[in-house]
């Protein structure tokens, strides 16, 4: 959490002096268990209503939102200086509506707070021998968007990167085990993730980040390094290919949209080129909503590797 507030140069600081890390570390924790305590007392959309406020007026604050301000500067270069500012703090304020609803999230989940929609038929949503893979933005609530797909697939596991925090890490393990999903700590290797979906797990993934590792595929009108391997998967396995969509209704109300599976627009051709057509659809999908709704995308992280100075920003 340090090194979201204050940036990368903090981090490289404290591994120089491991005790006053640690400190920090349990410091964070502890913080953020008893501000989760106390939304978790509120009504859930009051404490929705509340984490909004905090994170307009925290996250505007903070060294990512330069950040923010860079991506959608550059995913919006049709927008003036003023609108910019404005939409990062709407930003701001979805992400802290996520982080109050992650305290209410067995409430949410388990009420009419949730509503489910599937657009078309998904095989694997009738068949429990043929997984799918599932794939999602931090767009609106992603959590929430988790804890439908375990409504709608069983087993199901998805990878994530564990907070440096380790403190931190344990509590937010224990909150997330509302979502009835596997959690599976991220890998440099594929190889763990043919061994879920062949003992019969559907795979969910956020592929909204930028991936060194990956290919360019078109996404906010420039190219943006992205995973193939949610497609590469899919097509290995036979599983369809999923887009979920979180849209928010009211504080704390939600519809999880479970789109038509992806497919390839060429079957002849090879395997990493229908990866590519895959990826690139729901690149194309994933904007489409963010366009819609550029308010609920949160981008506090760099998302192209090459920033465009389209603004003066100050």
């Amino acid at each position: 959490m340090t090194q979201f507030i204050f940036g990368n140069s903090l981090k490289d600081k404290l591994n120089r002096w491991p005790v006053v890390r640690n400190t920090i570390w349990k410091i964070e924790a502890i913080v953020l268990t008893v501000l989760l305590r106390i939304l978790s007392w509120l009504p859930v959309a009051k404490a929705s209503s509340i984490g909004a406020y905090l994170g307009r007026a925290l996250g505007t604050r903070i060294a990512k939102h330069q950040m923010v301000i860079t991506n959608l500067s550059l995913a919006f270069p049709e927008k003036s200086v003023p609108e910019i500012e404005q939409l990062a703090g709407d930003v701001w304020a979805n992400g802290g509506a996520v982080v109050a609803e992650f305290a209410n999230i067995k409430k949410i989940c388990r009420s009419d707070r949730l509503k489910i929609a599937v657009a078309g038929y998904i095989e694997g949503f009738n068949r429990k021998d043929r997984p799918v893979i599932l794939v999602t933005a931090h767009f609106s609530n992603w959590e929430i968007a988790a804890a439908a797909a375990g409504r709608m697939v069983q087993p199901l596991s998805a990878p994530f990167t564990p907070p440096n925090n380790p403190y931190l890490g344990r509590m937010l393990s224990a909150h997330r085990q509302a979502l009835g999903v596997n959690l599976l700590a991220r890998d440099v290797s594929i190889r763990p993730l043919f061994k879920q979906i062949a003992g019969g797990h559907s795979i969910a993934f956020i592929m909204d980040q930028r991936v060194d590792s990956g290919k360019p595929v078109p996404f906010m009108g420039m190219d943006k390094m992205t995973t193939l391997v949610p497609a590469r998967l899919g097509l290995r396995f036979n599983c369809e290919i999923v887009p979920v969509r979180a849209e928010r209704l009211s504080p704390a109300n939600y519809l999880i949209t479970f789109y038509p599976p992806v497919v390839a627009d060429d079957d002849d051709a090879g395997e990493e080129e229908r990866a590519l057509q895959v990826t690139t659809k729901i690149n194309q999908l994933f904007e489409s909503w963010i366009r819609e709704r550029p308010q609920e995308w949160f981008c506090a992280s760099r998302r192209w590797p090459k920033i465009r100075k389209n603004k003066s920003l100050s």
